[in-house]
């Protein structure tokens, strides 16, 4: 059946949608969507109508039916505002009400019929609102047809385990799976999904041992984005499926994160406004840590609460302004670091309140309460968000800090090396450097520690409890060189930072025999670097 509206021809035995002449490849559950209002135009189609249809019943958010709604309507010319094809009935629903003709489909077609498509240029992806990827198959190329329930089990989990990120459209497997046993040529399929990413492999089998390897490429531009190779034995194939789905989830979100902040620093835009928005305020946030600059820190929050102000639910603009107030409160940064504690802890439960038990809004709660000083709910908090998204490296990450503030040590290490081991290239690794290096400091192992904390402090020179520890290190040892060099490091970007430690408005650690070790070591540090009183 063809469909005619508003400059729009849409073909449902091609899956194909023009509009104005210019195809529109768009991902297939707003294709589905735009199908069911136009079949159903007469009466208006409720959210869970929609849902029963599109996602066959399963739970999906407000915000995601949203943004099916907002992309269908931008592939056919409609806007919220203007509501020409698709007009929302608060509280019951949505209805088709563009005026419509019906055609056959006929053998053969007079140009007449169909608007040509553009030839100046690539047909137009309609994307989704938040980074998305298709997993592919991965290919078994070992000779042995017996190891395709191993390659299928493989992306099957890889597809369950990442669609557990709350930040990224993971198209459906039954989807992916079409692509089975074809050649794949990425571009096509990332227009014909409407998908950012793409994720492909393969499998090997020699002997007892197999070989497997991943890559994620960029849809729009064919561009290798990572990739890597896993070696294992087939004694245990579940244990050895479960090993690599964690270890290739776990990277690949991050890298994922990585290339879209490279977009967004470049000014390249490619989602609605509020998610936009979030992006850059994340995007800001993360530059300003890395440089240790104020106004970029607070222009990622006035970016986050205009995201917000649009969409209530949108996850990254939580975790860009919980993470800008809390880093504020630790660096001391602004006029009122106490004050933006509370506005952390205020962030994040509005996230709470927004996204009742997600794995983002615990990750922001664990996160804020730490900087108030609450380090065993928030390990509860950050524990519950792992328990939700056990790839998620970031709140490992964050988790294995909070566990080394309150001095579990055995917890700390342990947590920490898994986020390693999970995602070994991961931005934020050294906070788990740090952890282990807070776990050695408490321990009194001092080789642990030096190893530990100049790891640290490679990974992210701007951040101010690696360069304390090693200033208390440096004056117990008496090593005034060393000390010197992170003393000015430190007062050069966090100028109060030792003194709130005095002051007891910045607590590293929750025992305070541990702050004792930290403060002795502190107070050496700055005798030693007084300039001698003349006589």
């Amino acid at each position: 059946m063809i469909y005619r509206f508003n400059k729009t021809v849409l073909d449902t035995d091609k899956l194909e949608l023009v509009h104005d002449g210019t195809l529109a490849t768009i991902e297939p559950q707003v294709f589905a969507l735009v199908v069911h209002l136009i079949e159903n135009k007469d009466r208006v189609v409720s959210k869970d109508e929609l849902i029963d249809v599109v996602w066959d019943g399963r739970i999906v958010s407000d915000t995601t039916l949203s943004s099916r709604i907002n992309a269908a309507r931008r592939a056919l010319g409609d806007t919220g505002k203007d509501q020409i094809v698709i007009r929302t009935y608060a509280r019951r629903g949505f209805r088709f009400v563009a005026e419509l003709d019906m055609a056959r489909l006929e053998a053969s077609i007079d140009e007449d019929h169909v608007p040509p498509l553009t030839t100046g240029g690539p047909a137009i992806a309609v994307l989704p609102d938040k980074p998305s990827i298709v997993v592919l198959p991965f290919d078994n190329i070992s000779g042995d047809r017996e190891q395709d329930y191993f390659a299928d089990g493989l992306t099957e989990d890889i597809i369950t385990d990442i669609s557990r990120f709350e930040r990224l459209f993971v198209i459906a497997r039954n989807t992916a799976f079409t692509y089975k046993g074809e050649k794949i040529d990425v571009p096509r399929v990332a227009k014909e999904l409407g998908v950012h990413f793409v994720l492909e492999g393969s499998v090997r089998k020699a002997g007892d041992r197999v070989r497997i390897t991943a890559q994620l490429i960029d849809g729009l531009n064919g561009r290798h984005v990572w990739a890597e190779r896993y070696d294992g034995k087939l004694e245990d194939v579940f244990e050895l499926q479960e090993d690599v789905t964690h270890q290739v989830v776990g990277a690949v979100a991050p890298q994922i994160d990585l290339a879209e902040l490279d977009r967004h620093m470049r000014g390249e835009r490619r989602f609605d406004e509020a998610h936009d928005l979030a992006w850059r305020a994340y995007a800001d946030f993360r530059q300003g840590l890395t440089s240790g600059d104020l106004p970029l820190i607070e222009e990622a929050i006035d970016l986050a609460k205009r995201a917000l102000a649009l969409n209530a639910k949108c996850g990254i603009a939580y975790t860009a302004l919980t993470f800008a107030y809390s880093m504020q409160n630790l660096y001391r940064w602004g006029p009122d670091p106490i004050g933006a504690a509370d506005r952390a802890l205020g962030a994040a439960e509005a996230a709470m309140a927004a996204m009742p038990q997600s794995d983002t809004a615990l990750f922001c709660l664990g996160l804020a309460r730490s900087r108030k000083g609450q380090f065993e709910q928030a390990a509860r908090d950050l524990s519950r968000a792992c328990e939700l998204n056990s790839n998620d490296a970031f709140a490992r990450h964050i988790l294995a800090w909070c566990e080394a503030s309150l001095g579990d040590t055995v917890l700390a290490r342990g947590h920490a090396e898994e986020a390693l081991r999970l995602s070994p290239k991961d931005p934020f690794i050294g906070i788990s450097y740090l952890s282990l290096a807070m776990a050695a400091f408490v321990e009194r192992d001092h080789d642990s520690f030096v190893d530990w904390a100049q790891k640290a402090i490679q990974a992210q020179p701007v951040a101010p409890i690696r360069r304390a520890m090693m200033i208390a290190y440096a004056a117990e040892t008496g090593d005034a060189d060393l000390l010197k060099t992170h003393l000015d490091a430190l007062t050069g970007f966090s100028p109060d930072f030792i003194a709130s430690l005095f002051r007891g408005e910045n607590r590293l650690f929750a025992k305070q025999q541990h702050m004792d070790l930290l403060l002795t070591g502190l107070s050496k540090a700055l005798d030693s670097s007084k300039p001698p009183t003349e006589v």
